[in-house]
């Protein structure tokens, strides 16, 4: 599930090595960044046509939480903490969620796992999140 790669393929930041060799010390190391993914097979085409864009909608608010780790927005802050990126794509017929996270924490799924089994959907959040999107759209129209 998690791949480990060099860190310079996302651009993210290096440290240099403790070495007496000035070539050593030019030398730009990169920590290893692990990445995650899962794929459901769900996608716009499943919405209901009276509820358009609910797959989309819920693919933004899947990592808000879950019942073990209530904090809202926890799974954010933790992979943020740790250098690391979350994103999702709602397509037709799919929509992934992934993420990277320096290597050393990619252990630690648990945060990302539990937010498929028991999401937390907080009502205020979602309306927030809700108004925001009415609130985008009517201005795009514009």
């Amino acid at each position: 599930m998690c791949t480990a790669r060099r860190a310079h393929l996302l651009g993210h930041p290096g440290r240099y090595v403790s070495s007496d060799r000035p070539i050593d010390r030019a030398l730009h190391l990169k920590p290893l960044y692990a990445f995650c993914g899962l794929c459901v097979r769900v996608g716009s085409f499943s919405d209901p046509p009276e509820v358009s864009g609910l797959a989309h909608f819920l693919q933004c608010k899947v990592f808000m939480g879950s019942e073990m780790y209530l904090q809202e927005n926890g799974f954010n802050e933790f992979i943020s903490l740790h250098d690391g990126t979350t994103d999702g794509k709602t397509d037709c017929e799919y929509t992934r969620f992934y993420f990277d996270i320096l290597e050393r924490y990619c252990l630690n799924l648990d945060r990302f796992v539990q937010c498929f089994i028991e999401p937390l959907m907080k009502k205020d959040a979602i309306t927030r999140k809700r108004d925001y999107e009415r609130f985008h759209n009517q201005t795009m129209v514009r």
